[in-house]
């Protein structure tokens, strides 16, 4: 199964500490996927998605009875 969390500006704005995430999310699972559209200093609008975070996993859904 896949997983994936977007990156959302929440206002017009300049992206800051691209680097920063990748590293706490690979500190926190080496695992996770990150992938950005923009770096830092690139400016934004309110509600593009300029990055994800991917996370495949073997998890499989059970139904409950």
């Amino acid at each position: 199964m896949e997983v994936e969390a977007h990156f959302l500006a929440k206002e017009d704005g300049i992206i800051v500490g691209i680097a920063l995430a990748e590293t706490i999310f690979n500190e926190v699972d080496p695992s996770l996927k990150v992938e950005v559209s923009q770096t830092d200093g690139d400016h934004v609008h309110k509600g593009l998605k300029f990055g994800k975070v991917e996370l495949t996993t073997l998890l499989e859904q059970r139904e409950l009875c």
